[in-house]
Parts: structure tokens; sequence; C-alpha cells
């Protein structure tokens, strides 16, 4: 999507499951609004009302029935949702908000099903495309976490596994984090990618996003390339 001052700024969160995310796009969002800025988050998969039927369906224990889905018919589902995502929700928000935050994009289906599952990446990246039509992020925050830390946190949160994915293997999330590492060191995503250590505790990797974002948004300013613009 070309940059326009007539549309938002767009920033997607990355990370493996109990990387912060959650916690951090909240912050972000108390940030931003206390600047007198409008700001929409959204969730992946989910946004819409399809997309939320979507999000439940990925979210069961089908394994508990005796059946499960099938790698593909994950991606793809993850790939509907999406679409209307983008079609329905994206769309007008880009139009009538200063910044839009989605936790999750097209990214996480790299990771997961492409990397994950091993699905075939040329095959993810086409369909991805389709689906998301010409809303590509203007930033993305990818909050690195080993998997073994990561799973200490949810743990230290959760009484019981929450879906289907909280029951997968080490190697499975190991393949995932390989996903993002490589996806966000592409040259092409490195210069719209702020790349956090999650490691630390939930305030100190807000203020290491915040700095970030702060010269990224005065970047998009001085290029004339947001809306902010209009907020000096």
């Amino acid at each position: 999507m070309e940059a326009s001052r007539n549309r938002a700024f767009f920033i997607c969160v990355e990370g493996i499951d109990g990387s912060g995310k959650s916690t951090q796009i909240e912050y972000l969002r108390e940030h931003f609004e206390s600047r007198g800025l409008q700001v929409a988050c959204f969730r992946e998969p989910g946004g819409s009302q399809i997309g939320e039927a979507i999000r439940t369906l990925l979210k069961r224990d089908w394994h508990s029935t005796g059946v499960d889905l099938c790698p593909e018919s994950e991606f793809l589902l993850f790939s509907a949702s999406r679409a209307q995502f983008c079609r329905e929700v994206l769309a007008p928000a880009m139009a009538d908000n200063d910044l839009v935050i989605c936790d999750r994009y097209y990214p996480s289906s790299l990771a997961y099903q492409g990397f994950g599952r091993n699905l075939d990446r040329q095959m993810i990246e086409s369909i991805t495309r389709f689906a998301i039509a010409e809303f590509e992020a203007d930033c993305y925050v990818y909050l690195d976490l080993d998997f073994r830390a990561a799973r200490e946190r949810m743990l230290s949160t959760r009484s019981a596994a929450e879906d289907r994915f909280d029951w997968e293997t080490e190697a499975f999330w190991t393949r995932v984090l390989s996903g993002y590492r490589a996806f966000f060191r592409t040259p092409e995503l490195m210069k719209r990618t702020i790349w956090i250590d999650a490691a630390a505790d939930a305030l100190s990797v807000r203020r290491e996003i915040l700095l970030a974002l702060d010269r990224r948004l005065d970047e998009a300013e001085d290029a004339g390339q947001s809306r902010l613009c209009d907020k000096e």
C-alpha cells in the first residue's frame, strides 16, 4: 500500500506465544491515546465477526474429539480470516484513525505454517499476497524471546492449556522461532522492523519500543507519509 497522508500509520506486533504482545499493545494504545491520537487495535485471527468465528475453529482442541485440522486447512482458515479482516475492518480503520495496531499479521503464517508446519513457503507467500491485497504494514515490532522463557511466562498465567497450539512440541516452537528470525532478517523487512529482546521486564521492553517507534513516526512525519503530519 503506497504511503499517503490520507491513511493511518500501520503497526504490527509479532512474536511467539508468551512473548508479551498483548501487554505491549495495550501500553502502545495508552501511550498514543494520551498524546491525542486516534488508535485502533485488532488481533489475528479475528477482527471481524467472520474472523472471530474462524478463530474459534482454529483455537479448538480438535484432537480431543479424535480429529485434527490438517496443516493446509489451518493455513487456509488463517488466510480466510485475514482476507475478511483486510477488506471489512482494516480498510475503513486505515481511513478513520491515526494509528492502527495489529496483534499478529501475515508473518505469523510464514512462521507458524511455513516453518512450524513445514508447508511450502512460496505457496504461503502467494496466497498471503492475495489475502492482504495492498495492506502492508508500515512498521513491524518483533518481540524476540526463546521458547522456554515464553513457555514459563505462559505457565505462570495459565492454569491449563487454552488452545491447540499449547500442546505443540518444543521442536515445533523452535521451527516457528527460526521462521520469525529468518523473516525479519530479510533485507526488505529489516528496514521496517523494530527488533526487541523481549526477555527483559515488560516496562523495559515498553521503553525500548516507544523510543524506536517515536523515531519511526518522526521519519514518517518528515516524509509526509502519514496522517500524523496533520496533528502538528
